[in-house]
């Protein structure tokens, strides 16, 4: 439950391990404004390469990347 609203305060998820060891995921969501949050961008690495910084930088380019493609799946396109 800790994770969940980890997630939900700060927009991306991030499994250090616990899925797959020594890999770390980051997921951010994609939400649309009908349908949702259906679909999620990830990225992944090895854990002991992604300390610190890095970690923190790939969270911080997947969120703004799926906050860009939910704004373009939010647009009216016709």
């Amino acid at each position: 439950l800790d994770d969940v609203a980890y997630a939900r305060e700060n927009g991306y998820a991030i499994d250090a391990g616990h899925h797959i060891g020594g890999v770390t995921v980051v997921a951010a969501p994609v939400r649309e404004a009908i349908a949702g949050t259906n679909r999620a961008i990830a990225g992944l690495g090895l854990s002991e390469q992604l300390k610190g910084g890095a970690l923190a930088s790939l969270a911080a380019d997947l969120k703004q990347s799926a906050d860009t493609l939910s704004e373009l799946y939010s647009e009216d396109i016709v």
